[in-house]
């Protein structure tokens, strides 16, 4: 059973360069493919607005370590990801560790902490 208040959520909206939606798609696939092969990632989700201009994706680990070993796999991934569109809006939730917390702070993350309440 997981520690109440240990799972840690991001939620990142980015902006898709003009014409460049079918790259980030291509891209975003890359990422699914290796998160789905990282057993601790329990989400990993994209939306889309109607017109491909932004997109928003949906992250969900049990805890911050989990996400660490998720970060350093997408290492190139987010290079390739930000030559295609940029990042607009990156909040994560959850109380990180001070390794997660110091890296994603780096990355430009507005951190918020947990309080209370649940999941079902």
């Amino acid at each position: 059973m997981m520690e109440k208040g240990s799972q840690v959520q991001y939620f990142v909206e980015l902006a898709i360069f003009d014409g460049k939606v079918e790259a980030f798609k291509k891209l975003a696939q890359e990422a699914i493919n290796i998160a789905l092969a990282k057993s601790k990632v329990l989400g990993y989700q994209f939306y889309f607005n109607s017109d491909g201009s932004k997109c928003f994706l949906l992250e969900q680990y049990p805890d911050s370590e989990a996400l660490l070993p998720h970060i350093a796999s997408l290492q190139s991934i987010v290079q390739r990801v930000l030559a295609v569109s940029r990042v607009t809006r990156f909040e994560v939730y959850g109380n990180l560790n001070p390794e997660a917390k110091s890296t994603l702070a780096d990355f430009g993350a507005k951190i918020f902490e947990y309080w209370n309440g649940f999941v079902r």
